[in-house]
């Protein structure tokens, strides 16, 4: 019997998610973003395409292509953060990181549309990662949209989590808070 991946893939989403949010919420100054760039390489990144692939090794298309493709967003948010790529005083700022994170919306839609064999706690989960990154995408034009979308961005962090843990509790103790096979 082998380990099931998808409670790491769904804690480093949560985590990086939630880092992410905290920003976006001004629930931690903009100064944070640096370390939650790490956290998006590391954790998000790094993490999450583990997760992904061995879920594909598992036989569970689903799972490995959220966690791959949300491994390559993470990867890809955190370096352009980290070599100021999207910094205020670049030039194609105010439509790089919009454009980013709407292509992003319609990825996680498309997701969603096929969530709907997964339990509904991920499905959940999913949709409020897309609203989230639907408002991020519009809130950058408008600071109070920008902080209704970070709020999103933490409710589906938490969604992650819960999922996750009731995975390990399913494992570890032979209970589920609530079903949904990951």
């Amino acid at each position: 019997m082998s380990a099931n991946p998808a409670p790491l893939g769904l804690c480093a989403f949560s985590i990086t998610l939630a880092a992410m949010m905290f920003v976006e919420t001004k629930l931690a100054s903009s100064d944070f973003e640096n370390y939650v760039a790490c956290i998006a390489l590391f954790t998000g990144g790094l993490a999450q395409f583990v997760a992904g692939v061995f879920t594909l090794r598992r036989g569970t298309t689903f799972s490995a292509v959220i966690f791959c493709s949300y491994a390559a967003f993470w990867f890809t948010w955190g370096l352009m953060k980290l070599v100021g790529t999207w910094t205020a005083e670049s030039e194609d700022f105010d439509t790089a990181e919009p454009m980013y994170l709407s292509e992003w919306t319609i990825f996680t839609i498309l997701m969603f549309c096929l969530s709907f064999k997964e339990c509904v706690a991920l499905r959940v989960t999913i949709l409020l990662t897309a609203i989230s990154m639907a408002l991020l995408a519009a809130g950058r034009f408008d600071e109070d949209v920008l902080k209704v979308g970070g709020y999103f961005g933490l409710a589906a962090s938490a969604g992650a989590a819960y999922i996750a843990t009731s995975a390990i509790a399913k494992e570890n103790y032979g209970f589920y808070f609530y079903h949904c096979n990951t």
